[in-house]
């Protein structure tokens, strides 16, 4: 039992931060922090990020072995809720943000996605990326979407950019 939690694991000084969700990944043998940046609405530039730690309660790395909780440096002094802040999008493995699908089609993309957990597959072991997201030129109308998330061969997260139901997953490292 771990038991009570005294310690920040992410985030500070008013940034946006939310949706935290913890997966344990038995083959990397690394527990991932998920999480999302920015702001919900269509403008708002929501993105999911992660870190990963050995421990359950962290700390918690990004790739370039940046700490989830955020430094002293992004503290300006003011005690608000920073929505529109994008200081600290500079921490964090980016997993999925706003783009287009194809080039010269406005409304085929996504826009905000966030709020995720991970799936894995128990006779494949594939794993899968679950998130809300709104898409380009639909106002803060949103759907459910599920990616297939691939690990890299440093053991860093990040989902395809095809959804899932377009195309047959695979298993396998990039």
């Amino acid at each position: 039992m771990i038991g009570i939690l005294e310690q920040r694991l992410l985030g500070g000084y008013g940034h946006s931060v939310e949706g935290p969700y913890v997966y344990y990944d038995e083959e990397e043998q690394y527990y991932y922090l998920f999480t999302t940046y920015g702001g919900l609405s269509s403008t708002g530039g929501y993105q999911m990020r992660t870190f990963r730690s050995t421990s359950p309660v962290g700390p918690y790395e990004d790739g370039a072995g940046q700490a989830a909780v955020f430094p002293d440096s992004l503290d300006d002094g003011t005690v608000r809720n920073k929505v529109d802040s994008r200081d600290h999008e500079g921490f964090g493995n980016k997993i999925m943000g706003n783009f287009l699908f194809e080039e010269g089609n406005p409304s085929s993309g996504y826009v905000s996605p966030g709020h995720n957990s991970v799936y894995v597959d128990p006779d494949s072991g594939n794993r899968f990326v679950v998130f809300h997201t709104r898409f380009p030129e639909s106002g803060e109308m949103h759907e459910l979407r599920i990616h297939q998330l691939f690990m890299n061969q440093e053991g860093l997260a990040y989902g395809s950019a095809i959804p899932t139901c377009r195309r047959n997953y695979r298993k396998g490292r990039t």
